[in-house]
């Protein structure tokens, strides 16, 4: 729970309980604890598929020795300034076992959106120090307001300092970590602070650096609200904090990431006072699905999901159209209805498991046959005997032009060479049944036969 004291366009969020443990930065408004001496220790201990993060409050700690991973924090507890003992946390980081899919070693770093009330904000779409950078900003030109464009301009050159005046050796080899807590300052104007995160991951990704997303889904809620799948954090991978034990953040391993398409890459929790981290491997086997069956109204489609791993594996389904989920479509079988004609069929399987990332894979499109909007019933006229010509009407197939082919039947057998719109009949036709059929096929469309009634022919 957070108690919300509100000073001009400002939002101070104070964390009544501290479910990030120490790895949360102090608040903008806070004096900043002195700096602990600047000696990592490790402790001896077995080898482990837990990986840990530290900052600058465990410059004077006991780290556990070669854990799965390591993840360092570049700052002091504010986007402005420096972690003095990264360099030798990042050495502890690099001697991690490495035995999960995440990297040796990561960096995360602390963000907030000040506005106005910041030691800095930007008057223009330049960055803070020399040399400045011209920023390319999709929310317009920065007036030294509290807007989303000087919020955007102020996250892209918080990463810029983060990027180059860190003492961070090759950059672009880490993954950066944007730690999102309400512990830090942000505004009301949830898209400004949006905006801020945007303009930081803009930066990062521009130096081929890849980006991750550290939260909680209620603190995420709070400061950036609902992410447009638009945005450049759709997608980004989500470091979730706030489980209860190892078993528990195997458990949240299956939930949903902080922004649209995003997967829980990492889960948080606390032990003896120290940062755990389980990381939520991928599927070893998450195939693409495929779909069979006629694409035509009233047909049945049938997703085969194929063999994820490591089983067991717990399989969802979702069909959609054009993209959009069809409500109640989540079988493996679909029944087309009219409502598909002409559209694009897909279905999204989703793979969930403790432990493991879940995985969403959606198959190929099935675009649907419309329906032809005429396809009249053929008739028949003419003497039924031996030697006279029956002459069939087809009438108007619709919408034109329908590619139209005929066979006459006997006994509901095709008679070899009679595929024209008159038939003579003959000795073989007598005391038989004569029928008539028209099929009609049109690119995109359902093909159609329909059959005339049956004439009696006299013996």
């Amino acid at each position: 729970m957070h108690n919300l004291v509100y000073r001009g366009s400002v939002v101070f969020l104070t964390v009544a309980v501290a479910t990030l443990a120490f790895s949360t930065p102090a608040m903008a408004t806070d004096a900043v604890p002195p700096e602990p001496a600047s000696t990592v220790q490790a402790a001896a201990v077995t080898q482990t598929l837990l990986g840990n993060d530290a900052s600058w409050p465990q410059c004077a700690a006991t780290l556990p020795a070669s854990p799965a991973f390591g993840i360092v924090g570049v700052n002091h507890g504010l986007a402005n300034n420096s972690n003095t003992c990264f360099g030798s946390e990042l050495l502890w980081a690099q001697g991690s076992a490495g035995n999960t899919s995440q990297p040796k070693a990561a960096v995360y770093v602390n963000t907030g959106n000040p506005a106005l009330a910041g030691t800095w904000w930007p008057n223009s779409n330049l960055t803070q120090n020399a040399p400045q950078l011209t920023v390319t900003n999709p929310y317009g030109t920065c007036t030294h307001i509290s807007s989303r464009a000087c919020a955007y301009v102020y996250g892209y050159s918080m990463a810029v300092d983060d990027f180059n005046s860190r003492s961070v050796s090759n950059p672009s080899s880490y993954r950066w970590w944007l730690d999102v807590e309400t512990s830090n300052t942000w505004q009301k104007d949830t898209i400004a602070n949006t905006a801020d995160l945007e303009g930081m991951t803009a930066y990062f990704t521009s130096q081929g650096a890849s980006v991750g997303l550290y939260s909680t889904t209620s603190q995420w809620a709070t400061i950036a609200k609902a992410t447009p799948s638009t945005s450049p954090l759709a997608g980004q991978p989500s470091w979730l904090a706030g489980a209860t034990s190892s078993t528990n953040a195997r458990a949240v391993c299956t939930h949903v990431g902080l922004t649209p398409g995003s997967i829980i890459n990492i889960v948080q929790f606390v032990s003896a006072k120290l940062d755990y981290d389980v990381s939520c491997d991928a599927m070893s086997a998450a195939p693409t699905p495929t779909v069979a069956g006629f694409p035509g109204a009233g047909h049945v489609l049938t997703a085969t999901a194929g063999a994820w791993a490591p089983s067991p594996v717990a399989l969802k389904y979702q069909w959609k159209r054009n993209s959009v989920a069809i409500s109640g479509a989540i079988h493996g079988t679909y029944t087309l209805t009219t409502s598909d004609a002409g559209k694009s069929i897909t279905v999204t399987v989703t793979g969930s498991r403790s432990g493991n990332a879940t995985t969403a894979k959606t198959s190929l499109a099935t675009i649907i046959n419309r329906a032809l909007t005429a396809a009249p019933v053929p008739t028949v006229s003419g003497t039924a005997s031996r030697g006279h010509v029956l002459t069939a009407r087809i009438g108007a197939w619709a919408p034109s032009p329908v590619e139209l082919t005929f066979q006459w039947k006997r006994n509901k057998v095709a008679i070899a060479g009679a595929t024209t719109s008159k038939y003579t009949l003959t000795s073989a036709d007598e005391g038989k049944s004569i029928t008539f059929v028209v099929t009609g096929t049109k690119d995109g469309y359902t093909t159609v036969a329909k059959s005339s009634a049956a004439k009696a022919i006299a013996r």
